[in-house]
């Protein structure tokens, strides 16, 4: 929910007019929902490939590191790391 929370707010604060602000608040996080719900989500009904589903945590997650840190905002670096902690914990776990 973060990372989806700082893809809006960069959107936001990217776009020149009022509809292209309001298009990519809305539609950066839809598409990054989207993208999880397919392919990274536990619950998907698509079965994929280990690299596909791992490769989605990073897209998602690291274009949300990626845009918090162009908006030289300090959460970059701890949003990372707990994003990090995060996936290294499940792997730990197995889940």
């Amino acid at each position: 929910l973060a990372a989806l929370a700082g893809l809006g707010w960069w959107g936001w604060n990217t776009g020149n007019t009022q509809i292209m602000k309001l298009s990519l608040a809305a539609g950066l996080p839809l598409a990054a929902a989207t993208l999880w719900a397919m392919f990274a989500s536990p619950g998907s009904s698509n079965q994929v490939p280990n690299l596909v589903h791992v490769g989605t945590q990073i897209l998602v997650l690291g274009s949300a590191a990626i845009v918090l840190y162009q908006m030289r905002h300090s959460l970059a670096l701890s949003f990372s790391a707990v994003a990090i902690a995060n996936a290294a914990l499940m792997r730990v776990w197995h889940q």
